[in-house]
């Protein structure tokens, strides 16, 4: 993906007998080891969203999730999204959501909506997983840790 860098043109600024170019230049996005605690928050209010679209679905729809749900829930509530426990329970319900047949386009579209929040949470929670495990994995090599 190409992203296009803005900088603003020189502002001069007489000193004496002398201009001095100054540019500013808006800061550079960090990188995603940067933004663990966002990108963390993100997965949660994600999974937190998914939660109170599918307790929103008609109750025939809602009524065989509701146990994946129940327990799915209590991993967001505890804010618990870097682990097995919410990943598979995640992949349950998006797994049950697959073979869910609604009954018009509206409630369709509800259903998409939901899995793509689902799956961005749980991409979340293996990309800040994966980082912190590169994290620990780079420290062991520079002798950090190392008993």
């Amino acid at each position: 993906m190409h992203t296009k860098t803005i900088a603003s043109l020189p502002t001069l600024v007489p000193g004496s007998n002398t201009y001095k170019a100054v540019v500013f230049q808006q800061p550079l996005p960090g990188s995603d080891f940067e933004r663990l605690e966002d990108m963390s928050a993100d997965a949660i209010a994600l999974a937190r969203k998914a939660v109170s679209s599918i307790r929103a679905l008609p109750h025939q729809l809602f009524k065989p999730l509701q146990s994946h749900v129940d327990l799915f829930e209590k991993q967001v509530d505890m804010r618990r999204i870097l682990n097995d426990n919410f990943r598979v329970r995640a992949e349950d319900i998006l797994d049950l959501l697959a073979r869910t047949h609604a009954p018009d386009d509206e409630t369709e579209d509800r259903i998409d909506q939901i899995r793509r929040e689902l799956r961005d949470a749980l991409e979340t929670s293996y990309r800040v997983s994966d980082l912190l495990g590169a994290e620990k994995d780079v420290g062991w090599h520079r002798g950090i840790g190392r008993d």
